[in-house]
């Protein structure tokens, strides 16, 4: 059972300028490494990262309206996910540093919904929707609110600094230490999404997924700002 932490958004959603000037430099060799958009496929676009996986029955192929165009998407039902094997591909030195930014609607927000797993399967640390907020696990909770069944680009970032910033359409909503490593890749160097791991194994939504990008290290603010669709 998991158990809420005090909420401090509005203390994580401050920032001061030698703090951005120090985020601003780090995030200036970023390179997109994997790049996911679901036209009837799995395979990544750019760079080495392999193709996805997919875990679980049911998932299609999909043509919708997204954000005011029509591409591609993947339609999966709650207890099915996709997996990256050979993740070190895809991040920054040390597994820590990167960019994960997902095009996504789920069909539920309520409680937990794991949207990426970091380590193995009989861990809980992850990346979640919780009751509608952003959750990277077991540090703190977003300010916003996501909706059901509504398209959100939501990106999450970690830094050399071991600092996790959550976007959601290009806004900061939140920013947090993760001096323990919650939200960095594990040994089995595998990344699960969308899925819950086996420890509760049913923390997981259904939802349909147009985009998925990878990069091995963290966008600034301004350029997740301006990051298209």
């Amino acid at each position: 059972m998991k158990r809420h932490l005090s909420f401090a958004a509005t203390v994580t959603l401050t920032l001061t300028v030698s703090v951005a000037l120090v985020s601003t430099a780090s995030t200036a060799g970023a390179k997109l490494k994997a790049d996911y958009r679901f036209e009837g496929s799995l395979r990544n676009s750019v760079g080495s990262a392999a193709k996805l996986t997919r875990e679980g029955p049911g998932a299609v192929f999909l043509h919708k309206q997204v954000k005011g165009s029509r591409d591609g998407v993947w339609s999966w039902p709650e207890g099915t996910g996709l997996r990256l094997d050979g993740a070190r591909k895809a991040v920054g030195p040390g597994k820590g540093t990167y960019t994960f930014v997902m095009l996504v609607r789920l069909d539920n927000v309520d409680g937990y919904r794991k949207l990426i797993h970091f380590k193995d399967l009989a861990d809980d640390d992850g990346f979640y929707v919780d009751d509608g907020t952003l959750y990277p696990y077991d540090l703190d909770y977003s300010a916003v609110v996501v909706q059901p069944a509504t398209w959100y680009q939501i990106a999450v970032t970690r830094d050399s600094s071991k600092v996790v910033r959550v976007y959601v359409d290009g806004a900061r909503v939140l920013r947090v230490a993760d001096p323990t490593g919650t939200q960095v890749l594990g040994p089995d160097n595998f990344f699960r999404f969308l899925r819950d791991d086996e420890s509760t194994a049913t923390e997981e939504s259904g939802g349909m997924i147009a985009r998925l990008r990878i990069y091995n290290g963290p966008l600034s603010g301004k350029r997740l700002k301006n990051l298209p669709y």
